[in-house]
């Protein structure tokens, strides 16, 4: 059994890297680093084998004629799964994180992996012909674009209701990263966000803490904290909380606690950001915007991929009579 699991931890590890160079051709140190890790929490789990299975279902799926792609969840955060092909979504291009898998305190990573993965991952997209796969590359067609700035997504996934229609036509999102953004705000809770995003597009960027790092962090979706892997990128950069060490302090702060544990997250991420050198003014501003929108925020993966399975809808739709 030992020989059986080691045997699946180097085949993965050696399709994962061929992978990579497909993907990416040149290997930076930080995307080595990166696939590492990632490789070593699947092994680690006992998950090489699933992996090494899903890898290949995913390659038959292709040869037939099937693109293979994410409908929703949080799994394409996975370098691993990119390389792999079994997502065509690359978590590096729109800074999705695996780390939110990683809990140390629940001890399930391997449950909730799987069940990710065999719900998102396994639901495919027929392919009609293969003009559908030059939209998965870089969605940045004019027409598709100018449809959705004119609210004209009647019966588009996601965007055919009459309010999601308004909003596009409002906000006039330009490419993937905008309508990313409002995959986000249009969920019934988030709603009333949108307002502000457009006040802050309009501004070109309206809320600064005055930590640089952050505030390029935040530039893409202007100022606003919109995202789960915003505020963890945010907690390890400022807080110097360890990728595996956010998952607590997130859970706080989305979800709330008690007084006695709010303040103590508080506290405790102010005193971290100060020891790490940050001004105790900036700090504070930082933390009340997260405070702000801690019952708002998103998970990153998700809208992602709720944006282009949208998009491809609306390119279809643009394109039906070419």
């Amino acid at each position: 059994m030992e020989m059986e699991t080691e045997k699946f931890n180097k085949e993965l590890r050696k399709l994962v890297f061929a992978g990579a160079v497909r993907r990416y051709q040149d290997l930076t140190p930080a995307m080595v680093s990166r696939i590492e890790t990632e490789v070593y929490a699947i092994c680690e789990h006992g998950m090489a084998e699933d992996f090494v299975r899903w890898a290949n279902h995913a390659a038959g799926m292709r040869v037939g004629g099937i693109l293979v792609n994410v409908r929703t969840g949080t799994a394409p955060g996975s370098i691993v799964n990119y390389c792999l092909g079994i997502t065509q979504v690359d978590p590096l291009k729109y800074h999705l994180l695996f780390e939110r898998f990683f809990d140390t305190d629940c001890g399930n990573l391997k449950e909730v992996v799987s069940r990710a993965i065999e719900k998102d991952y396994v639901d495919i997209v027929k392919v009609l012909n293969n003009d559908f796969y030059s939209i998965t590359a870089e969605p940045t067609d004019q027409k598709t674009w100018e449809l959705m700035q004119a609210g004209d997504t009647e019966g588009c996934y996601m965007l055919g209701s009459r309010f999601a229609r308004e909003q596009l036509a409002v906000i006039k999102p330009s490419n993937i990263f905008e309508l990313t953004a409002m995959e986000s705000m249009l969920r019934p809770h988030n709603k009333e966000l949108l307002p502000q995003y457009l006040v802050a597009k309009e501004q070109n960027g309206g809320w600064k803490c005055g930590i640089g790092a952050v505030d390029d962090l935040l530039s893409e979706t202007y100022g606003l904290i919109l995202y789960q892997e915003q505020v963890m990128r945010i907690a390890a950069l400022v807080g110097n909380y360890s990728p595996h060490g956010t998952l607590s302090f997130m859970r706080t702060l989305f979800h709330g606690a008690e007084d006695d544990l709010w303040a103590d997250c508080r506290e405790e991420f102010i005193a971290s950001a100060i020891d790490n050198g940050y001004d105790v003014q900036k700090v504070q501003k930082l933390w009340e915007r997260m405070e702000q929108f801690g019952s708002y925020i998103f998970n990153k993966s998700h809208a992602v991929c709720i944006a282009l399975i949208s998009y491809y809808y609306v390119y279809l739709r643009a394109h039906k009579n070419d």
